[in-house]
This record gives C-alpha cells, sequence and structure tokens, in this order.
C-alpha cells in the first residue's frame, strides 16, 4: 500500500532527482534515470488508483502525484531522447565506412522510436524520426553516387548507370 507519507517520499525523491538533471542538462544518462523513476511511479501509481476508495485522503494525493510525475515524464524523455539522438546523429557523421555511419544513425532513430511509444503524438520526436529516415536515406544515396562516380572513372559505364539508377 502506497502511504500519504511513502508517495510524498517518492515524488520528492524523483523532484530532486529531476533538479540534478536539469543541471547537468547535456547529460542523457541523468534524464533517463528520472525518466525511469517516473515510469516505475506511474506503474505503481495507477495499480494504487485502481484500489483506493472515492472517499480516501490517499486519493488526492495519488492524483496530484500523477500529474507532477506525469510531465516530468515527458519532460525528461523528450530531454533524453533530443539529446541521445543528436550525440549519435553526430557521431555517425564522424565515422568513416558506410555501413558504421548507417549502424549508429539506426542506433539514433531507435531512440527516437522508443520515445515515441510513450508519446505517438509528439511533433518534435516525429519530426526528428523524418530527418533522421532523410539522414540514413541521404547516406544510402551518397554511397551509390560514389560506387557510381568510380566506375565511371573506371570506365565500366554500365555498372555506372547501374549505381545511379540505384542511387
Amino acid at each position: 500500500k502506497l502511504t500519504l507519507e511513502k508517495n510524498a517520499a517518492i515524488i520528492d525523491e524523483i523532484t530532486k532527482k529531476s533538479d540534478a538533471a536539469k543541471v547537468l542538462a547535456k547529460l542523457p544518462e541523468g534524464h533517463f534515470e528520472v525518466f525511469e523513476m517516473c515510469n516505475e511511479y506511474l506503474r505503481l501509481n495507477e495499480k494504487e488508483l485502481e484500489t483506493v476508495g472515492v472517499g480516501s485522503p490517499r486519493l488526492p494525493a495519488l492524483l496530484r502525484g500523477k500529474e507532477i510525475v506525469r510531465d516530468l515524464h515527458h519532460f525528461h524523455l523528450l530531454n533524453w531522447a533530443q539529446i541521445e539522438s543528436r550525440a549519435l546523429t553526430q557521431e555517425a557523421r564522424n565515422r568513416v565506412t558506410i555501413s558504421e555511419k548507417l549502424e549508429t544513425a539506426q542506433k539514433a532513430l531507435t531512440v527516437l522510436d522508443s520515445a515515441l511509444r510513450f508519446y505517438p503524438a509528439e511533433t518534435q520526436l516525429i519530426e526528428s524520426g523524418n530527418a533522421l529516415k532523410e539522414f540514413i536515406a541521404s547516406i544510402k544515396i551518397s554511397h551509390w553516387i560514389e560506387k557510381a562516380e568510380r566506375s565511371a572513372f573506371k570506365g565500366n559505364y554500365k555498372r555506372a548507370i547501374g549505381h545511379y539508377r540505384d542511387a
């Protein structure tokens, strides 16, 4: 049973971690940790709300806690997804081989997809996902154009045309 005191203590702990993550704003791990704490609390809160009576003094506290933590959940998930996906995208740009670039860019897309599972209508996540898909496509297109140019340079025009078609 989630008592009033225990509920308040959990919310205080989440709020303190949230404030710390905001101070260390550029570190994705802090945001992810707060997001996970929020996720855990929201599951516990939902379970408690199913059993709490209408006249119980716990009801307003649980509803208020749910509201506070849901806002923190949203904030920290979006921050984590933004910081992590940007870092992975930048890393993908710096990679040498096409396969490494694609693999790293795909990791960034996976981060956004995991955030979209919680907030599927979040415009920021959708737009970032679309931009990453375009980035991945540009990596592939650049690869095929490079192969075509190499084939043309070697005099293999038939193969070059095939690569341009693939691009």
